[in-house]
Formats: structure tokens, sequence, C-alpha cells
């Protein structure tokens, strides 16, 4: 017989918002029991496995009395939104009866949890979760004892709400573990438990937003991760961008009236002088910088995400020394085929015409009004695009390792003099990465692509005149144009034609054979070019006063 008790304990992260990256801390995905009895309603992205090898919960009743729990457990994202976690959790008990403390498996817990839809401005996320605890072991339950919970987790400006409703079973067969004086986790989430909880909605001027994009993990292949481990200076670099990426955004969204002094200032210091000096060593948990923003336009961050995993197996590609060249094309080929299969997240093949990116009405706000953090993410993305090519261009694996080394060092050399060091326009795959983009344009065009919409985004957000409760509807209309196939194409010869009239010298210039001095542009920084859809220039350029 199963009877239904309900919890609402709250769950608040002391460091969600903290400006430095080294301050993250794992408070997302928190599982039940590590530390506290409630979970988070968000599940691992699809096809990624997380191992969390010995969480460790101590129980301390009384001198020599006490319940030492270790739980390996496995989760698998089965499919969109849903987990599925084993876990063996070992028992070691002591309580003064014996000469040494019984040891023993205290059961097999499998868990499947659904997540209904992602977290948005309007609404938290919700998720059904089913399990259940089979006796196995000395110390299990003499027979199977099955849960169901409903959940639901909120993010506020202040930390993160959980809310859970379980049932269980009204009678156990296994003693009951006492409550505990002391308890500590291995997994050391940094988190506080109250009793009450407070109202988890507020009222929204977008309306309800039911969100079911989902995350997905890297298309499974030995290469995964080479070129972190052959490039290490180099791909910690990315996860400092991503906190660039992030910071901007959620600075622009939720601090409008001082976002230009902060990123422009502090933030803008922060980075050039400390962040990509000691970039972090894995990629940040992109939800902890940038919460709102996340909520505002989750299906807009979860487009640049899947961008990004293309981006990084790329490189895995490129970096393996084990592939021979057709290998490489061949993988590419998958690569691709893979991101393509995300039609709710994959950017258009197709090139788009630049009036998409600074011929609407917000455009150019962010260009104007924030010269060095512009100049900076077009810095990023001149790197991102052309470390490509030193590992198309050199011939042997130390060529390439001077090459990536030699192209990381021009991207440093632009970040003193800010921002006459940085591209004066947006770095193009084509002049940035020539052999790159000719050996398979497809992926330099996705990329290209990917680039125009962090501006577009940048805009809008920036921008003052359009009302806040539009920057939504917006930011999903321009996703929506740069995921079609047909919206504001052109053709892919125009594509280069448009990239070399814009100038290689005002991109950043080329990532391999450079000079060792910066290119002098040929026009001046705030310059807009305007091409039709055959790349042809139709207007001058124009500099913005």
């Amino acid at each position: 017989m199963m009877t239904t008790s309900r919890a609402l304990p709250i769950v608040l992260p002391m460091a969600l918002a903290a400006p430095a990256a080294r301050a993250q801390t794992d408070f997302y995905n928190t599982d039940r029991g590590r530390p506290l009895s409630v979970e988070d309603a968000v599940v691992i992205e699809r096809r990624a496995f997380e191992l969390q090898a010995a969480p460790i919960r101590l129980e301390r009743i009384a001198r020599g009395v006490s319940h030492w729990r270790i739980a390996p457990e496995l989760a698998w994202g089965l499919l969109p939104r849903t987990q599925l976690e084993l876990s063996l959790p070992i028992a070691i008990e002591e309580d003064g009866s014996r000469e040494r403390p019984l040891v023993a498996l205290a059961g097999v817990d499998l868990d499947l949890m659904h997540q209904l839809n992602t977290e948005s401005v309007a609404l938290p996320a919700i998720a059904l979760a089913a399990g259940v605890h089979l006796p196995a072991g000395a110390l299990a339950p003499d027979r199977a004892v099955a849960t169901l919970r409903a959940l639901a987790t909120r993010t506020l400006s202040w930390g993160r709400v959980h809310v859970m409703a379980r049932t269980r079973p009204e009678r156990s067969s296994h003693p009951p573990i006492p409550r505990p004086l002391n308890r500590t986790d291995g997994r050391a989430a940094l988190a506080t438990a109250l009793i009450s909880a407070g109202p988890v909605l507020r009222q929204q001027t977008l309306g309800a937003q039911w969100i079911t994009v989902y995350e997905q993990f890297y298309l499974p292949a030995d290469h995964n991760f080479v070129f972190r481990s052959a490039y290490p200076t180099a791909d910690r670099l990315f996860n400092a961008f991503d906190y660039g990426h992030a910071i901007l955004y959620e600075r622009l969204w939720t601090r409008p009236a001082v976002a230009q002094r902060i990123l422009e200032g502090a933030e803008y210091t922060y980075l050039t002088g400390t962040l990509l000096n000691r970039p972090p060593r894995l990629p940040l948990v992109e939800d902890a910088i940038e919460p709102q923003y996340a909520r505002l336009a989750p299906e807009a961050k979860l487009m640049f995400e899947w961008a990004h995993i293309l981006h990084r197996q790329v490189y895995d590609v490129l970096a393996d020394e084990r592939l021979s060249a057709a290998a490489k094309d061949a993988e590419l080929v998958r690569l691709t085929a893979y991101y393509l299969s995300r039609h709710d997240l994959a950017y258009s093949t197709k090139p788009k015409i630049m009036s998409l990116m600074q011929e609407q009405p917000y455009s150019l706000a962010f260009r104007q009004g924030f010269p060095k953090f512009n100049g900076l993410i077009w810095a990023y993305h001149w790197l991102q695009v052309g470390l490509y090519e030193p590992s198309v261009v050199r011939r042997t694996s130390e060529e390439r390792q001077a090459g990536v080394a030699a192209t990381v060092a021009r991207f440093r050399q632009m970040l003193p003099s800010a921002p006459e060091g940085f591209p004066v326009v947006m770095p193009m795959t084509a002049a940035v990465a020539p052999l790159f983009a000719e050996r398979w344009p497809t992926l330099a065009i996705i990329f290209d692509n990917l680039h125009s919409m962090h501006d577009v985004i940048s805009d809008i957000l920036a921008n003052p005149s359009v009302p806040r409760d539009q920057k939504r509807a917006l930011i999903l209309r321009a996703a929506v144009a740069y995921r079609d196939e047909t919206t504001d194409v052109m053709s892919v010869e125009g594509w280069r034609k448009m990239t070399a009239m814009m100038g290689v010298q005002n991109q950043g210039g080329p990532s391999v054979g450079f000079m060792p001095a910066l290119p002098t542009p040929t026009v001046a920084r705030g310059s807009v070019m305007r091409h039709d859809k055959d790349g042809n220039m139709r207007e001058e350029h124009h500099h913005i006063p």
C-alpha cells in the first residue's frame, strides 16, 4: 500500500551569479541525497553519460554509532529530456555491537526521469520520475520499494528553488535511518535547506512559454576530446569565450541601464586581464552565468550550444593524428549530418545576406555602444574559425602544433590595444580560414551564420528602442530566419565574393602566414558594408558616427 507525502524544501545555491568563472560549483542537476532530499528537475543531455564515482554520506547518531553510505551512480541521457539512472549504494554500519563495521550492498536503485519542459521566463522546469529500490545485499530491504516523484525547478535572481512531491511506502521492512547529527557529501554542492517554500512563480509580461527544446551531447566517436589533450592551451580559451558570451547576454538583459559601463569596464577588464590568462580547464555551466537570459530565450541559447558542440568536434577530427585525410573527410560528413538532424537547433547551410544582421531596426546598437566588447567578441570568432586553418595547411604534427600556437599568439596580440587591435568588421570563415572553407564550405557557412546571429541577439538586447516585452519575440524571429533554408539567403559564390570584398585585413587578417604586425584596416571602425544577394557591394561602406 502506498500513501502520498509532500515535502516542500528549497535549495538556495549561494554562488549562483558569481561573476568569476572559477566560482562555479555543481549546483545544477543536483540529485536527491546529494546533499539534500530534493533534486533538480533538469535532466542531463541526450546521449550523455554522467558518472558520480563515490558520493559519500555520513550519518553520525552518537559516539560509536554511525551509518556511512557510498553510492556510485551512472546516469544516461536515454531519450530527449529523459534520463535513466543506476545506483549501487554500499552501506557501512557501526553500532558498537560488532568488532568491525558491517559493509554490504544496500540495494540497487533504478530511476527514470522525464523533463516535461525547459524552464522559461514564465514557467519552471517540470519533471516526473519513477524509481525502484531493489532488494540486493545484506543491508537492503527485503522487498522492492517503488517511488513516484513530481519536481519543479525555478531559477530566480537570488537562487534556485526546487519543489518536490513524492510517494513513499507506508511501512518499510528496512530499519529506518535515524536523523543524522552530522552529514557530509563528497559532491559538496553549495546549498542550504529551508523548511517552507515561498511563491515559485511570478507574474510575467511575456505570457506562458511551454518550451520543449532539449540539450544533446557529442556524437560518440574515438576522436572526441582529442583537441583538448593535443592543444590544451587553445582548448581552454574556448571555455573563457563561453563565459564572455554568457556574461554579455546576462548583463544586457538584467542590467540594461548600466550594461554599457559594466561590460566596457569591469567585465572587459576581468576577461582580458584575468580569465583569458587563466582560462577554465573544462567547459562551464553557462546556465550558472546567464540564468535569466537562459530563461528568456532557451531556444536561441541551445542553438548556440549545439553549434559549439559541432565546433569542438570538428577541432577533434582535425587534431586526431590517427585519421587519414579521407577518414577526416568522412568523419566531418558524419558530424555535419548529426548536427543537421536537429532541425529545431541547426543553422542553415545556406549563407545569409548581411542585411539580416546589420540592416534591421535594432541593428548596430551593440557595435556602436560597446566597441571594446564587440571587438573582443569578433576576436573570439576570428580565433574560433582561424584555428581550423593550421590543422589543414600544415603537413606534419609538429607544424600543426606550431601553427596552432602561432594563431593563438596572434589572437593575444589583438588584446592590448582595444578596440584598435580588433577586427573592424565581422570575421568570415572564407577570409580567415580560406582553405578550410574551400574544402568544407557547409561547415564554414554554418559557423558564419552562428557568428552573425550572435551579433543580432546582442543588438536586440542592447537596443533601448526595443521594448523589453518584445525582445524574446525578436530573438525567436531571428532564430527562425537563421535556421530556415530559404529566408534571406545568397549563393555560395556570392558569399565568397562578399567575403573577399569585405577585405581580410578588416576582419583581423589571415590566421596563418601573417606578418608580425597586425593588419592595417582599409575602412574605419564601425563601418557597415552593404551587399546584395549576389555578393556585390550595393552601397559604399558607411561609418557610424
